[in-house]
């Protein structure tokens, strides 16, 4: 399910420990401030990926506000855009690792299988291909490492946030002073339509419905959403046959065409490191119609938001009726004058706003990407730099013992042996030391051991 409001709460010694985790993210990201406004493209980074996973990166193209990168050990077509002040950018060399994976062995991701989206866990992972393993298959299977047949795991990104991030109860705190609550939905890639049906219906079991006639009204208004789609219009009736599909994430287009469809304003609130939250944008202004409130909480799930009037304002006819009804309306254009009105006044502001969400969520999650993004990693670059050190430890005892007593017998054949042969035995304990040779010569340590042994043994015979 999605995220709890009511799950259990951090200890104090808990929460020391995560502010002084966080102050310290901020001091060290603050210190970056002027590395990020001196990004040129070709620079070399360290990014977070779509996965949550911090990778090495390169810079494809510069804005004044935000940067392109590839991570150099995934395909271009996972490149990214990013705001300059993006928690997930950072200096060369402080996060990633030159073995980092774009995803983690177990990590949960959804792959396309056939013709519905399913959730997975990654077992191996190839430059052009990722294997998984099925709950409820023991049969495991390799899938196009490319975003058309997997994509991040919207549930565990949301259960990742609740179970890391103190900041959460901060949020839900904040709208509960404004007499709100939040009711969490399955984070399975039809968040925004669930949490829709929520809000219209009181439950969240009629998403399909609720994405059909959104669908079916983008595709009836092609004219005027077929612009914020990019290329034309075949394109667009594309986009349209994909955002049909079960689990295909819902944006901004559909947000506007489900508010003027139904229509009915949406209040889209988020979290915001001061007040805990804040309400970030209203689409389709209507001061008639009671509005559709949801939650974008960590810039990438949607919830419902409840007040004490949101069960008197639900649709009281079965879930079908009151959409064709709608549908119908749409179709012979019979809107009221007041209708047309505000449709007109929606849609001008919907023109003007930016496309993506994400980016007009930019200022107020820039806080939350700084607690959470940076704070989890903090925690898993810690772990990993643990385990490695101590590895490293082991391999370098290993090395010592080893090298020290190839060294007291190389040394114990040289001191036997004579002039004649010092030549060839200082060559021999060179070559063994070094652990290298010209191109030409196929020789190792093993070798010259054995060969100053035998020229010892000849001399004093």
């Amino acid at each position: 399910m999605g995220l709890d409001p009511f799950g259990p709460t951090t200890s104090s010694d808990d929460e020391d420990e995560n502010m002084q985790m966080e102050m310290q993210m901020r001091g060290s990201d603050a210190t970056g401030v002027e590395w990020r406004r001196q990004i040129h493209a070709h620079d070399n980074m360290d990014a977070q990926n779509t996965f949550g996973n911090w990778c090495s990166a390169v810079v494809v193209e510069v804005t004044s506000a935000s940067v392109v990168v590839r991570y150099l050990n995934m395909n271009p077509c996972w490149n990214e855009r990013l705001q300059r002040d993006s928690a997930r950018l950072s200096l060369p060399s402080t996060h990633a690792r030159n073995d980092s994976m774009p995803i983690k062995l177990g990590q949960l991701v959804h792959v396309f299988d056939d013709t519905q989206w399913r959730e997975a866990q990654v077992t191996c992972v190839h430059p052009e291909e990722v294997r998984v393993s099925f709950a409820d298959s023991p049969t495991q299977k390799w899938f196009a490492f490319a975003p058309p047949t997997i994509r991040p795991s919207e549930k565990q990104h949301t259960r990742r946030i609740r179970l890391t991030n103190p900041s959460y109860d901060h949020y839900a705190a904040a709208l509960q002073r404004l007499d709100l609550g939040i009711v969490a939905v399955e984070g399975d890639g039809n968040c925004l339509f669930r949490s829709v049906s929520h809000q219209l219906y009181g439950d969240d079991r009629h998403h399909l419905l609720v994405r059909k006639f959104c669908m079916d009204y983008m595709e009836l208004e092609k004219e005027y959403f077929e612009p914020f789609i990019v290329g034309d219009m075949p394109a667009f009736l594309r986009y349209v046959a994909h955002k049909r599909q079960d689990a295909v994430w819902g944006d901004d287009p559909e947000l506007q065409a489900i508010c003027e469809f139904y229509d009915r304003s949406a209040q889209v609130f988020a979290y915001d490191a001061q007040g805990g939250a804040k309400r970030l944008r209203t689409f389709h202004e209507n001061i008639r119609r009671p509005s559709i409130c949801l939650s974008f909480y960590g810039g990438g799930h949607y919830d419902s938001i409840v007040g004490r009037d949101h069960r008197p304002h639900l649709i009281p006819e079965p879930p079908g009726v009151y959409e064709a009804r709608r549908l119908a309306i749409a179709q012979s254009k019979r809107w009221s004058d007041e209708e047309a009105k505000v449709l007109e006044m929606s849609r001008k502001e919907f023109g003007g706003m930016a496309m993506n969400l994400d980016a007009a969520l930019t200022a107020s999650l820039e806080s939350y990407e700084a607690e959470v993004a940076q704070v989890i990693e903090a925690k898993d670059v810690q772990s990993v730099q643990e385990a490695s050190e101590l590895q490293h430890l082991q391999t370098e005892m290993l090395k010592s013992v080893a090298q020290q007593s190839e060294d007291e017998l190389l040394q114990a054949a040289l001191q036997a042996s004579m002039d004649p042969y010092q030549h060839e035995l200082e060559q021999a304990l060179a070559l063994s030391t070094q652990g290298m040779l010209p191109d030409a010569i196929v020789f190792d340590e093993d070798e010259a051991m054995q060969q100053a042994i035998q020229m010892s043994l000849m001399h004093t015979n």
